[in-house]
């Protein structure tokens, strides 16, 4: 089950071309703390070609100066370092290769000038975004190494980035660039949005048309801009419902319905209209609208042997409306009569349509008896008609696995209620259980080994999701493939470690996490597990707990995931041992630079945990965001303590983009208020 998220923090990846030529090198190993003090430095000129370009450049520089100079000497001295460097540094990032990372630099560059240096703030704004659509005009293959380092899940759009900036400074300007975005997005090659969306699925075209990938874009813009302009975002949204119907729609919905329950029901009756007037509807558009209106948190779609699922949790303080949903099953009736039609029978997909819309009528017939009670009759007669057309042994598994999902829906109610009699009982804690049972018994029935591993493994993870560890981590011992055993049960520790460490079992907890293959995974839990100790005040186990991370975290090759988890523990120890921080920060440095350019993966996704466990076809993915792990924040961090050591140690980055991200970070810190 995939969980859509919430809009993580802005991530930043850029390149430097320029930074030490006039040195002669960049250092191999980070500089010493630096002694200079923090006083205005000089911004690198630009040579002109001929006197005549020389004497525009010093003229238009002079104008700005004299026009920025009373909102400059407004500012303090450090600050006006900050606004020099990001000078710099978006000048610098115009020159970078990778247009993606080019785009957002410049944007960040811009953001932090325009109040001091809005002309060139304008222009970089500009650049940023006429780069940001050159990328996605690059045939996709040209982006495959950037893309294999998101496989599988979704990317910001940097071009929503770029706007989100643009807008926060000037919303009419902001406003022509995003119609210009919504149209590009509409026009965009299916293949190259899904590519660059990711985690749609193979099937999703097949569940809600060619579109969705395009739908799926529009409405991760949307979630990037609720917080910061709702009634943009909002705009989006509609926008994106013309395009097409998917789960995220109803992801966006149910977090909107937190902040505005009006803009959302007006939303939801929009996304209806256009399925209500749709003349070739998809089963999966007519479910994916289904969880909305009554405040349900997932969307599932079945054929009876094969089901997918969205988690995208439920709306707070939801009140269900009886309009609404009454709404909903009435277009609900118009689209499966067209679908009971012997025609999409012969449509390339007919079959698998027929299926999934009896599988919809199935599931929703007990909604229609309890909301909409005159819909009945006519709501069974299309239900036979779509049976008549399924296959005998299809109409079967339907059946069996609505009903097994009624059982479980009443299974999950029961143990809801015993959780509120005993708060000390998980949730679900005996549909999952029960759950176990028959999937052991599968897997002792089948030849197959893969799907009989499969049913180890989901055996495995219902146990642990009821609470009961060891005999989960037995379980795994069952799977015959060992890659899959390997991470089955690095899967099970980290939620037994995060469990633990939020019951404050600190020692059972730490020795989960030790059993975490992964050295990302496996530092996190343990400096989140030093993490809660501070804040018990159990200062001694935590800093135990803290030099064991970071010895752990010194041990193997060096890779991305090692430089990530060397600059959480920095940023952690940051609250207790500032000298020892930058140490670490200092270590984490020299490995990244031991680590060849095209193998350093640090960017965007820095402060993004993402663990995924996949199977027989089946995919689980868990992301988390871990602020230590983004370069960009644990420099601003640093630089906060002392600029000038953290800009040098910045520019000892090797790879360019990781020393540009890092240095604009520095500039960021003159800003932040301490």
């Amino acid at each position: 089950m995939i969980s859509f998220r919430s809009p993580i923090a802005l991530i930043l990846s850029i390149s430097l071309s320029m930074c030490f030529l006039t040195f002669g090198g960049r250092p191999q190993t980070p500089p010493p703390k630096s002694t200079q003090p923090q006083g205005k430095t000089q911004t690198p000129g630009v040579q002109g070609t001929s006197g005549e370009k020389k004497a525009l450049n010093d003229q238009k520089s002079t104008e700005e100066d004299e026009t920025g100079a009373a909102e400059r000497n407004k500012i303090s001295e450090l600050q006006q370092r900050g606004v020099e460097l990001a000078v710099r540094v978006g000048e610098m990032a115009k020159e970078i290769d990778d247009r993606r990372n080019s785009a957002i630099i410049m944007a960040v560059a811009a953001d932090l000038l325009f109040p001091y240096r809005e002309e060139l703030a304008r222009e970089l704004f500009q650049r940023a975004f006429d780069t940001a659509v050159a990328y996605y005009q690059e045939p996709p293959e040209d982006n495959l190494g950037q893309q294999s380092k998101n496989s599988g899940r979704s990317r910001k759009d940097v071009r929503v980035e770029v706007i989100k900036l643009i807008n926060k400074r000037d919303p009419k300007i902001g406003a022509e660039y995003n119609e210009k975005y919504i149209e590009a997005k509409k026009k965009e090659d299916p293949e190259r949005a899904a590519r660059e969306f990711g985690g749609s699925g193979p099937n999703a075209g097949r569940f809600f048309g060619n579109n969705v990938a395009a739908t799926n874009g529009l409405i991760d813009a949307a979630n990037t801009l609720l917080i910061e302009d709702a009634r943009l975002a909002v705009d989006i949204a509609r926008r994106a419902v013309d395009v097409g119907i998917s789960p995220t729609m109803s992801g966006f919905l149910s977090t909107l319905a937190g902040r505005d329950r009006s803009a959302a029901d007006g939303l939801y009756l929009h996304a209806l209209e256009g399925l209500r007037s749709n003349p070739a509807p998809l089963p999966g558009q007519l479910l994916a609208l289904s969880a909305y209106p009554f405040g349900e948190g997932e969307i599932k779609i079945s054929d009876g042997s094969n089901n997918s699922s969205w988690g995208f949790g439920k709306p707070t303080n939801f009140v269900v409306n009886p309009q609404l949903i009454q709404n909903y099953l009435t277009v609900s009736l118009g689209t499966l009569i067209r679908l009971a039609d012997p025609a999409v029978t012969q449509l390339p997909d007919g079959a698998s349509l027929i299926s999934y819309a009896l599988y919809a009528a199935k599931r929703l017939e007990p909604k229609v008896v309890e909301f909409h009670p005159a819909l009945h009759e006519q709501w069974l007669t299309v239900t036979s008609r779509l049976a008549a057309l399924n296959a005998a042994d299809r109409v079967m598994k339907i059946n069996r696995e609505v009903e097994r999902e009624n059982e479980q829906r009443v299974a999950r109610q029961r143990d809801e209620q015993r959780a509120q009699a005993s708060p000390g009982l998980r949730p679900n804690a005996e549909s999952e259980l029960d759950r176990v049972k028959t999937l052991l018994d599968q897997a002792q029935q089948t030849t197959n080994f893969a799907q009989r591993d499969q049913q180890y493994g989901q055996a495995a993870l219902s146990a642990a999701r009821a609470g009961d560890i060891a005999r989960a981590l037995e379980i795994t011992t069952r799977v015959s493939d060992m890659t899959y055993r390997g991470k089955l049960k690095s899967w099970i520790n980290f939620d037994a470690a995060q469990a633990a460490s939020g019951e404050k079992r600190y020692e059972d907890a730490r020795k989960y996490a030790l059993d975490v293959d992964e050295i990302d995974q496996r530092t996190y839990l343990l400096f989140e597990i030093a993490r809660r100790a501070l804040g018990d005040n159990n200062r001694p186990r935590a800093l135990e707990l803290l030099e064991e991370a970071a010895r752990r975290a010194g041990d193997g090759d060096d890779t991305s995931e090692k430089v990530k988890a060397q600059l959480g523990i920095a940023n952690l120890y940051l609250k207790v041992d500032q000298v020892y921080s930058f140490n670490l920060a200092e270590t984490a440095v020299r490995a990244a630079n031991r680590i060849p350019s095209d193998k350093m993966t640090l960017g965007e996704d820095d402060g993004v945990l993402s663990r995924t466990i996949s199977y027989g076809g089946g995919t689980s993915t868990n992301r988390t965001n871990v602020d230590g792990f983004d370069t960009r924040i644990v420099f601003r961090a640093l630089a906060a303590h002392d600029f000038d050591r953290s800009l040098a140690l910045a520019q000892s980055f090797e790879n360019k983009s990781i020393r540009c991200r890092s240095m604009m970070a520095v500039a960021e810190s003159a800003f932040v208020k301490k």
